[in-house]
């Protein structure tokens, strides 16, 4: 097994630093634990154009949703991304409920020496059924240093994440930690994450994210 570079093992220690420095209020206590298990496939239909779908579920909440994005590539640093996400819930307070959701944004990406920088901001609108609406604002920096295991390659991150109401003009959730996209074979990538949150509505819980997706043949890598 072909060990992960010191200077990448550097990078990432250094991005750890990075993020423990911001004031995410996510980083105390947390002790609900939840999972997201996530399979998708994804479709570039050029170098610039990209489409995906994914499904979700929550087995602790009980929680599904179902996603589909678009994308396009302006150039090497910025990609614009429009999805939409609908998401079902067994019971919320004893009765089903279901939201549609838009999702709009765009990630930017800086390679700095082995280090990339990653900020996605986008607005989530989220459609309730028999419900308030509410409009919120979501911004996810990652720090992403990539490696190789097995002679394939193997991205490891850490990211911290906000989400501010902008329908109650208030901050509602902050995400902190690491995570790693594995790349078993040309076709399929696996990611890992495990990451601290904190709720204004449900409060502080730990989380594990498990993502499979299938490129679909033909799909450039």
């Amino acid at each position: 097994m072909k060990a992960i570079s010191q200077k990448s093992g550097k990078c990432i220690c250094l991005a750890a630093y990075f993020i423990g420095c911001y004031p995410a209020f996510a980083q105390q206590g947390g002790t609900n634990f939840s999972s997201w298990l996530t399979q998708g496939i994804k479709y570039e239909l050029s170098d610039k154009l990209a489409v995906q779908a994914q499904t979700a579920w929550n087995p602790q909440q009980d929680i599904y949703f179902l996603y589909g994005q678009g994308s396009i590539k302006l150039n090497k640093y910025a990609t614009l991304t429009a999805g939409y996400m609908g998401i079902g819930f067994s019971k919320v307070q004893g009765h089903n409920k279901y939201q549609s959701t838009l999702l709009h944004g765009i990630i930017l990406a800086i390679p700095v020496h082995k280090v990339t920088i990653e900020n996605r901001s986008l607005v989530w609108n989220r459609l309730i059924t028999n419900g308030e609406d509410h409009h919120l604002y979501r911004n996810r920096l990652r720090l992403i240093s990539t490696s190789s295991a097995l002679h394939r390659p193997l991205r490891l991150f850490i990211l911290d994440e906000i989400t501010f109401n902008i329908t109650n003009g208030k901050w509602q959730q902050n995400r902190v930690g690491p995570g790693a996209t594995i790349i078993p074979s040309e076709w399929l990538d696996l990611e890992l994450a495990f990451i601290r949150q904190n709720d204004s509505s449900s409060g502080k819980s730990n989380l594990i994210f498990v993502t499979l997706t299938c490129r679909l043949p033909h799909t450039p890598k």
